[in-house]
């Protein structure tokens, strides 16, 4: 029996999408493994998850920094240049900001218990 095919585009349900994630995740890591054995290339891959969870594959003969050097020569693309850098007194102001948030609501989580 062949697969069907299904129709390319968002998940609604919760369940379903954090399941197709799972499944897919583990997918193209393996695809990635077997394309950097079968094919002795150099593949990097990083994804990130809703909640921040990190999944990565590096082909073992090279590192990630390599990887960059090697996508800004044929880009000329510099990662490091200040757009790709988080301002550090916004970054400040935005865990200051949340550190507020997290102070209220723990407030407010203390007053409910009592």
């Amino acid at each position: 029996m062949g697969r069907r095919k299904i129709e390319i585009k968002f998940i609604e349900n919760t369940t379903k999408r954090k399941a197709t994630y799972s499944k897919r995740r583990s997918g193209i890591l393996k695809k990635a493994r077997e394309l950097s054995i079968l094919c002795d290339v150099h593949v990097c891959l990083v994804m990130f998850s809703n909640t921040g969870k990190l999944a990565e594959y590096i082909s073992s003969s090279i590192t990630m920094k390599d990887i960059f050097d090697r996508y800004e020569k044929k880009t000329n693309i510099d990662l490091s240049a200040s757009e790709y850098e988080i301002d550090n007194k916004d970054l400040l102001k935005s865990l200051q900001r949340e550190f507020r948030k997290q102070e209220e609501i723990n407030s407010i989580l203390r007053e409910d218990i009592r």
